[in-house]
Parts: C-alpha cells; structure tokens; sequence
C-alpha cells in the first residue's frame, strides 16, 4: 500500500472514531446517562466510557456492540452517522424489531388511528 493511501486510511479511521465518540456522548445525553452507569452496565471498568469519549482509546468491538444493546440499537443504526434518529425514535425502532409481524400490523393499525383522530381534531 502506498503511504498516500494509508494517509487517506489514517484520516477516515480518525473521522470515524471523532464521529463514534459524539455519538455516544449525544446517546449519554439524550438518555441522561452517566458514563459510570454506562460502564457497569455493559460489564467494564468505571472509567472505561470516560476514557473512550475522550478519545484516550478505542473500544473492543465486543464492547461496542454492548453499548449498542445498552441503548437498544443495532451496530448499523449507531453507525449510520448520516441519520441522527432521536431517541424515541430509536427506541421505538428497538421495540418494533422485537415483535412479530402480527404484532406489527396491530401497532400499525394504532398509529393510523391516532393520525386519523388528530386530522379530525384539527379540522375542528
């Protein structure tokens, strides 16, 4: 590999690590939770979050896929770093994936509803 490639690799490693580190930090935030509570959770020491927020290192990907179980998403929702969904929306998300497609179809039915009730309440 030439060096200006790996150069370019170095700076799309360093754009997405910048990128991983403010996205946790916007999930700890919209969630209010404390990088100590994070860190007991998905099994790591208490300054494990604090030291990957700040950059000091970089997560095991074991480790990443528990923070993503932590906030209820998959790996590709938390790397999507194109769409910021917010957390209800992530959360909604989560919970959607668990049910079947019954399930699914009767969720749906409750939205239309609720859209229905609420055109009907502003055209009053």
């Amino acid at each position: 590999m030439d060096k200006e490639k790996a150069n370019a690799i170095k700076r799309s490693e360093q754009e997405n690590l910048r990128l991983f580190r403010e996205r946790l930090a916007r999930l700890q935030a919209e969630n209010n939770v404390s990088n100590r509570n994070l860190s007991t959770a998905i099994g790591v020491s208490d300054n494990y979050i604090q030291r990957t927020v700040t950059g000091a290192m970089t997560p095991a990907l074991e480790k990443i896929f528990r923070i993503c179980d932590f906030f209820d998403m998959t790996p590709c929702d938390f790397f999507d770093f194109d769409q910021s969904p917010s957390s209800v929306e992530q959360r909604f998300q989560a919970c959607a994936r668990k049910l079947n497609d019954s399930e699914k179809q009767a969720i749906i039915k409750i939205i239309l509803a609720v859209l229905d009730l609420r055109e009907l309440s502003a055209d009053q």
